[in-house]
């Protein structure tokens, strides 16, 4: 399954990388700090998934995460991931369409299991 990163901390990027990259049958095809970069790694790599921080560097994910959603394509699933994890932050990310949301503090091997479950139900309908 390919997954995209979209976070502005090289330091949670990389750890993002190194513990989806150890999942079976998971590929990460590429990271970005922005939207634009973002935009132009998920119309080229075409992930199945994106994790998606809220700040970014020049703005934030609710833009990307609006604009993924309404790409003419299948759009990937969106995991938020963030440290502003307060309910409003949550409710307002699961009303933008975001398919899951994880708290960066509390949340993290959360994620990953969400990523190995997904896996595993893709494989199973294949």
């Amino acid at each position: 399954m390919k997954i995209a990163i979209v976070e502005d901390s090289d330091h949670i990027r990389k750890n993002l990388i190194k513990f989806i990259s150890a999942i079976k049958d998971a590929e990460v095809v590429g990271e970005a700090e922005d939207v634009d970069p973002a935009i132009i790694l998920i119309e080229e790599k075409k992930p199945d998934i994106v994790v998606l921080d809220i700040e970014l560097k020049n703005s934030n994910g609710f833009n990307l995460l609006y604009k993924i959603k309404n790409f003419p394509q299948k759009s990937p699933v969106v995991m938020m991931f963030s440290n502003l994890s307060s309910i409003s932050y949550k409710e307002k990310a699961l009303k933008a369409k975001a398919d899951y949301f994880f708290d960066k503090t509390n949340d993290f091997d959360e994620l990953v299991m969400t990523i190995e479950s997904l896996i595993k139900t893709k494989k199973g309908k294949n």
